[in-house]
């Protein structure tokens, strides 16, 4: 599923019942839901497998050995379908004997399971949660009893959970949930000693679903949004009589208790019967005298499960289902789903204002402006852009709190996915009252473009972060809908209608404040903290989430002892943040803006992972050099020199002819300096609010916030020594002949001197930064690299 957020899609979940010959019928139906997915998606049924679109699967019988096959082995249906007929042509090769033979019917079964884990090229000892298989997304558990307690359903995971649990081979589990007692012997599972036996035919679990959805909400969390739940049955059982004339022997009827899966089916549809987030699948006519071993003719399976799927009700309801695994929305949460019986569903709101907010008056004069006092004859649409913590969220739950009056309604979307995107308008749409309780995300859009006369409503899409996300589809075109987005992508800022607020630092005032608000410090401070607070909002570059972060840490660290209050100070927290920068801006508080619960350069991560190599590379060279005015000028003038010395006073190593080649591979194609490819990283960089560019004198220099430099700087995962050399070798092939380039470049070389030991720079570095320091008349500092450069050869 290229392209879906595995962390914020909705979950989709697929159960199987313990179903006999009705399992081939549960292959038949997802066969058909494929098919369909195939279709949608132009490719061929063989092309598409279960397991990209399936979070978990779960299964009782030969419905869990269909769950392994579709799961960890990564069949598609017609693979599954094969297999599945393998196996039980093994197992039950003789509808006609009435000698059941346990122990042949054990040996064969597991040999039957051995072939197909072979077959895949899986070892016999494989055990079900293996590092090996991580590459799929799709998470599958078997349900088994012990033989000392059948009605205790024990799960066998491919995955880690919380506390302890069984892990065995694939082939035992398999094995041990098809095992039903009248036709085969136990599975023991368990080291010598301390072995225990399994048997399938679980009571109560033959129908895994309700287990599922508890299984679901540990492993995703109760907050976690469903998208769809298919819970697949084998066929509705006979119904079943209990009286003196019955020629039903007591062990059959048992048998046939145990299978009755519909009691759970029948539980759920009264809980959920509002919620299509959940399809029970399971062929109602025709199937009730199946009998187990009755897998010789097939094609009265295939026949009724045709008519089945056939009917309007299961069709359109099966069309749902493969629209919803490609949107990956859903409107109801594993919690709702596991606690609640009768589920509301509640629209999205925006966070409120922080504690700590401070009114920043340029920008909110400006929303104000386009917003409320300026009239339009074209509908409004203000994206708001910015670095991650700037304070984008909060200026509009600020803007909404001030203007509670100004729109009919206030619709409010997280649109850091598509996914979540839907999920959200769909979850509005359904608030909306009588004859909407099973809206979709189109309808929503309908209901955004047929606003009544006369009113207004808002549409919010907050952290339209992801450079990917195509917002086109979900903008609604009614000029009744004014529209906000907020995004660390500045290109958003071209769907603007109104004006492209870009929302940066706080001024220094703004920033005082705030982080006078956050540690509950009133003015006038001493001399001392004034100074101290000055310097540490330098360091923090004004930005709103660290200045919020540095006060109230410094209000959690203060304490009072009777009448007397001693407080942390911002003195101690500006030494503390020079010895510990890293450790504090990773830090997450709960009291930060609009409950951030993400520290700074946990945020900046997230951009960072999302970047190409070569963004990523450009990066960390510009964090080496001084963040404000880079000159892209210096860039195109080394690679017109080649990235080479402009005079050789001493020879380099082989590590030297490394480094050119770096520089050639990152900053040119075909070994030439083209100014459209380093744009095009440039604006990567940008669509994250990385780094910033700005014209002056007809040459684009770039800039980057104080705090991304320092993160860059900071980053554990990366050696800054080779990006230290490429940034030396690159200033020092500019030369020193162009005087106004020597000009911007000085900054840049003082402070990678600082960076650096003046005896680990090469000779032909130093005499190169040398002329270029003295004509800017820094005399001492050049004395200095000639005089380490005399000495050094």
């Amino acid at each position: 599923m290229s392209g879906s957020s595995e962390e914020t899609d909705g979950i989709c979940i697929l159960s199987f019942d313990n179903g006999g010959p009705g399992t081939y019928s549960q292959l038949l139906i997802l066969k058909e839901q494929m098919s369909r997915l195939a279709s949608d998606l132009h490719v061929g049924e063989d092309e598409v497998y279960p397991a990209d679109y399936y979070d978990l699967m779960g299964g009782v019988g030969l419905g869990g050995l269909i769950a392994i096959m579709l799961g960890p082995l990564r069949m598609n249906v017609d693979e599954a379908i094969d297999g599945l007929l393998d196996v039980t042509s093994r197992i039950f090769p003789d509808a006609s004997s009435e000698v059941i033979d346990r122990e042949v019917n054990t040996k064969n079964l597991s040999g039957a399971v051995e072939d197909i884990l072979q077959a895949k090229n899986i070892s016999l000892d494989t055990k079900m949660k293996e590092d090996a298989r991580k590459e799929t997304r799709c998470k599958v558990a078997l349900y088994a009893a012990n033989s000392a307690h059948i009605n205790h359903p024990q799960v066998f995971r491919t995955y880690s959970s919380r506390g302890s649990s069984l892990n065995p081979t694939i082939l035992d589990a398999v094995c041990a949930t098809i095992s039903i007692p009248s036709h085969f012997l136990p599975v023991k599972i368990g080291p010598p000693r301390r072995q225990q036996s399994f048997v399938g035919n679980v009571i109560g679990a033959n129908n895994p679903t309700r287990l599922l959805l508890e299984e679901a909400s540990k492993l995703y969390g109760k907050d976690r949004r469903v998208t769809q739940i298919i819970s697949l049955g084998g066929g509705l059982p006979r119904v079943l009589s209990v009286n003196s004339s019955d020629e039903e022997d007591v062990d059959k009827l048992l048998k046939d208790i145990m299978a009755d899966c519909e009691v759970v089916a029948n539980e759920l549809s009264t809980r959920l019967f509002n919620i299509d987030a959940y399809l029970r699948v399971n062929v109602s006519r025709g199937m009730e005298t199946v009998k187990i071993q009755e897998w010789y003719d097939l094609g009265v399976i295939e026949a009724h499960t045709a008519s089945h799927l056939a009917s309007t009700v299961i069709s359109e309801a099966l069309e749902g289902t493969v629209r919803r695994l490609q949107e990956r929305a859903g409107t109801v949460t594993l919690g709702q789903f596991n606690h609640i019986s009768s589920i509301k569903v509640t629209a999205k709101r925006a966070p409120p204002v922080s504690p700590h907010f401070v009114l920043r008056q340029r920008p909110w004069d400006t929303m104000v402006k386009h917003l409320v006092t300026t009239p339009s004859s074209r509908q409004k649409i203000l994206p708001i852009t910015g670095m991650g913590g700037c304070g984008k969220t909060q200026i509009v739950s600020y803007f909404l709190r001030e203007y509670p009056d100004l729109y009919a309604q206030t619709i409010y979307v997280d649109a850091s996915s598509s996914s979540n995107i839907k999920a959200h308008l769909q979850t509005w749409a359904r608030t909306l009252g009588d004859g909407h309780e099973r809206d979709v995300w189109e309808d929503a859009m309908r209901s955004l473009n047929t606003v009544p006369h006369g009113e207004q409503w808002i549409l919010i899409f907050d952290n339209a972060d992801d450079p990917e996300l195509n917002l086109s589809p979900f903008l609604p075109t009614n000029m009744g809908v004014t529209i906000i987005i907020t995004s660390r992508n500045h290109t958003l800022g071209n769907l603007s209608t109104t004006t492209h607020l870009e929302l940066g630092e706080m001024t220094a005032d703004e920033a005082l404040k705030a982080m006078l608000q956050a540690a509950r410090c009133e003015l006038p401070l001493s001399d001392e903290e004034m100074h101290s607070s000055m310097e540490l909002l330098e360091e923090l570059g004004c930005l709103a989430v660290a200045v919020v972060q540095a006060g109230t840490y410094c209000h959690q660290f203060s304490s009072s002892t009777g009448d007397v209050f001693r407080p942390y100070t911002f003195t101690q927290y500006l030494g503390l943040f020079k010895s510990h920068r890293a450790g504090l801006m990773k830090k997450a508080e709960l009291a930060s803006l609009d409950d951030y619960q993400r520290g700074v350069y946990t945020t900046l991560d997230l951009s960072y992972k999302a970047l190409p190599e070569g963004s990523q590379d450009l990066l960390h060279i510009l964090s080496l050099f001084h963040y404000t005015d880079i000159p892209l000028a210096a860039f195109a003038r080394a690679a017109e020199n080649g990235f080479t010395d402009p005079k050789v006073y001493h020879s380099r190593d082989n590590s030297h002819e490394t480094t050119i080649s770096k520089l050639k591979h990152l900053l040119c194609q075909d070994m030439e300096w083209n100014e459209l490819h380093i744009h095009e990283i440039i604006h990567t960089l940008r669509s994250f609010s990385l780094i910033t560019p700005g014209s002056m004198s007809d040459s684009l220099f770039l800039y980057l916030h104080p705090l991304v430099q320092a993160w860059c700087r900071d980053m554990d995962s990366v050696s800054s020594r080779p990006y230290r050399a490429m940034v030396i070798q690159l200033l020092t092939s500019c030369g020193s002949e162009d005087i106004e380039l020597n000009r911007q470049l000085l900054p840049h070389m003082i402070e990678m001197l600082s960076q650096v030991e003046l005896q680990e720079m090469h000779v032909n570095d130093l005499m190169t930064f040398g002329p270029v320091i003295l004509q800017q008349g820094h005399y001492r500092r050049a004395g200095t690299l000639f005089e380490t450069a005399m000495l050094s050869r």
